[in-house]
């Protein structure tokens, strides 16, 4: 993976990271609501721009960086669907594994039967 690739990613994050700070705890520093800074309670709000940096991982950040990296950098959480895909397959490989070695086991009855018939 390129390292510009990998930078862009932390240093939006960064950012993303730096509003959310600022908004929820810096803000109050500067501006006490003690002192009649009512406005400051917007702080109180830093749960909705952890809900938009969802949003944004999921939609502007697509735009942004590649697809296939940011499955790499951010992958999914792992579903109950894609649990019960993985298993589905792996049981569909053993049936396979398991219909294979019958027919190799016939394949070697019916071999064994000709070599001992053919010796008498």
């Amino acid at each position: 993976m390129p390292a510009h690739i990998v930078n862009l990613y932390t240093l939006v994050q960064f950012a993303l990271w730096a509003v959310i700070f600022a908004v929820a705890v810096i803000i109050k520093i500067p501006y006490p609501m003690n002192a009649g800074n009512n406005w400051v309670i917007v702080g109180s709000l830093f749960p909705l721009f952890i809900a938009l940096c969802a949003v944004f991982r999921f939609t502007l950040f697509k735009r942004i960086i590649a697809v296939e990296f940011l499955e790499i950098l951010d992958p999914a959480p792992d579903t109950h669907e894609d649990r019960q895909q993985r298993r589905l397959k792996s049981e569909l490989a053993a049936a396979a594994q398991a219909a294979d070695d019958q027919v190799a086991a016939k394949e070697e009855r019916g071999s064994g039967e000709t070599n001992s018939s053919g010796s008498r």
